[in-house]
């Protein structure tokens, strides 16, 4: 018996925990044979014993029952040494003469040979009004006995160690599972349903997300329609602006059409690769359109990677056709079998027939291998991605967004057809001035940017230029952040330079190049003194955020795990590698729908 709740104990910790792996201490009726007459003698001979839990993988839980409770027979076999020696010689080798190293106890008087007969007898000890153990070094200390055929268990724990209602919903879990190891099912489950209601509730409605972001139409838009749309609207309003040149909507929708006609004349086929080989600039945006147009999907390459890079990217995605600018067809290193199409600037008029589930683009990223993996988008989920953010925000004709960032990076997704799909204006830095932030503050002066979209650490250089010459920008009404960590010292920084925080909005948003640019998005309005760091936020529309342990169950409330993004935004696969694309694109376990594995660890916060 003892066994038996010492394993489901550990079941509760196990989830509870940021590892599978830990150490009980176990207090342990220590009576030596060291004499003849040692069962005469009255007193305390308690000791306690560690031991090791590993609830590693998906075992059900009788296995696991069967593993610890061998592994608590083999402990008492060396119950000649005392745990609390063994924690002395501990905290020596690891020179920590104070803190408590083993502060979770379980403590049982419970035999193999308890019967409501026993305990009847024992009515001498009188009736149990209330009890208090107070040890020092003990967190949490889990005491069971058996009082008139009853099983009478509870913790004594240090309160304030603990976020505000954790140890209720941890014990208010351990006593529904108990109550669940009466069915002789749930011993022969490898997964448990050990998260609280309410807490089930609360990841429910988190992930509640979808919607119609579709107006007055059940036809699913593709990225390029979005823009060709805006074009039959206000053919006359300014689409692109660099510092030496404009394009309205309509002169851009010529350019990127010839683009596509002549793809098409080449014979591109649907969901075809098509590389951009370019530095920044608007032939990058005639470059896209045009391929999109074509039926094709466009595969961005920087031009400033290492040779051997980009001609590894062009080999994995048997690439034949590259689309370029004259100066870069003449000066770079080409790949004799690559037909090299510089940028034109006849109008004409042509498109393709293509579908949502149409690939849309392939983005490589390194990741955490190091190794180029090309993520496929369809049309579908980058819509559903770009549709959430212009409405979400309001994004307008009248807003302009700064394209800073590189075509390579998913960011670069949204400045262009977010922008367009909203009609708004894109303006473009120079190429050779992409990192020089005085640059970026004269074009938002001088065009009144209105939205910013970058990875943090642009914003700060360009909040540093500001405050250096101490100007403001204060034509800035929303800054989109993503991509990594946000100082939280940021924020005040921002609403210092711009306008203020009625009037510039900062949203922290995440995802993964292979989740279709964001999946996730928090409104910053105050910085907590008490935050590491700025939430994550909650997931997007049509799209779903999970934190899971190792095996794939909910986390608790304050349990850290690993993030997994669900939804319509998606990416199909990585091109060309179906092993690691079977490894990272997994079936969500709480639907019928795929998931990903971000491959990142945060700590789920409250609310």
């Amino acid at each position: 018996p003892s066994g038996l709740l010492l394993a489901a104990f550990a079941e509760i910790l196990t989830y509870w925990s940021n590892s599978p792996q830990f150490t009980l201490n176990l207090t342990l009726f220590n009576r030596l044979p060291l004499h003849p007459q040692v069962n005469q003698l009255v007193g305390d001979f308690t000791s306690s014993t560690l031991l090791a839990i590993n609830n590693s993988g998906k075992d059900t839980f009788a296995t696991r029952a069967k593993r610890i409770q061998a592994q608590l027979w083999e402990d008492l076999d060396n119950r000649y040494v005392s745990g609390v020696e063994v924690l002395r010689q501990l905290a020596r080798t690891k020179q920590r003469m104070t803190g408590a190293l083993m502060p979770v106890v379980f403590t049982s008087t419970l035999t193999q040979n308890n019967s409501e007969e026993s305990s009847i007898n024992r009515n001498w000890e009188g009736e149990v009004v209330y009890s208090l153990s107070q040890t020092s070094q003990v967190y949490l200390d889990h005491q069971v006995s058996e009082i008139n055929g009853a099983l009478i268990y509870n913790w004594d724990t240090i309160d304030e160690l603990f976020p505000s209602g954790m140890l209720d919903d941890m014990f208010t879990s351990y006593s529904n599972f108990l109550e669940s190891l009466g069915n002789e099912a749930e011993w022969q489950n490898t997964t448990r349903q050990l998260l609280p209601s309410a807490q089930l509730e609360t990841l429910t409605q988190a992930n509640s997300t979808a919607a119609n972001l579709i107006d007055n139409s059940n036809t699913q838009p593709l990225l390029h329609q979005l823009f060709f749309d805006r074009v039959a609207l206000n053919p006359d309003k300014q689409a692109i602006v660099t510092s030496n040149q404009s394009f309205t909507y309509q002169e851009l929708s010529n350019y990127s059409k010839t683009l596509a006609l002549e793809l098409q004349q080449l014979g591109v086929q649907q969901n075809q690769l098509i590389a951009v080989v370019m530095s920044k600039g608007w032939e990058q945006i005639v470059a896209v359109l045009g391929i999109l147009a074509a039926g094709a999907a466009y595969v961005p390459i920087d031009p400033e990677l290492p040779k051997e890079r980009r001609f590894q990217i062009l080999q994995q995605a048997n690439i034949k056709y590259a689309v370029t600018q004259p100066r870069l067809n003449d000066s770079l290193e080409w790949e004799n079998n690559i037909t090299r199409i510089p940028i034109k600037s006849s109008p004409s008029a042509s498109s393709a027939p293509s579908t949502p589930s149409t690939l849309a683009y392939t983005i490589y990223t390194s990741g955490s291998t190091g190794l180029p993996k090309g993520v496929m988008i369809s049309h579908q989920g980058a819509v559903n991605t770009i549709l959430d953010i212009n409405q979400r925000f309001g994004i307008t004709e009248k807003d302009s967004v700064l394209g800073l960032s590189s075509l390579s990076f998913d960011l670069s997704v949204y400045d262009i057809f977010g922008t367009l799909a909203a009609g708004a204006t894109l303006v473009i830095p120079d190429a050779e001035l992409t990192k020089d932030p005085a640059h970026w503050a004269n074009l938002i002066h001088q065009h009144k940017v209105t939205i910013w979209n970058s990875v943090p650490a642009l914003m700060q250089l360009l909040v540093e230029h500001l405050e250096s010459v101490e100007q403001k920008a204060d034509s800035l009404r929303l800054v989109l952040m993503s991509g990594d960590w946000i100082p939280l010292n940021l924020p005040e920084r921002i609403w210092n330079r711009f306008n203020n925080k009625e009037n510039t909005e900062i949203i922290s948003l995440g995802g993964a190049t292979e989740a279709s640019i964001w999946s996730i998005a928090y409104p910053i309005k105050e910085i907590n003194p008490d935050w590491k760091s700025i939430p994550y936020g909650y997931p997007l529309t049509n799209q779903q955020f999970y934190v899971l342990n190792e095996a794939m169950e909910p986390c608790p409330i304050w349990v850290t795990g690993q993030l997994y993004i669900g939804g319509i935004g998606l990416a199909s696969c990585y091109l060309n590698q179906p092993q690691l694309t079977a490894e990272r694109f997994i079936q969500n376990p709480f639907s019928s729908s795929r998931s990903r594995g971000s491959g990142e660890t945060r700590e789920k916060q409250r609310g």
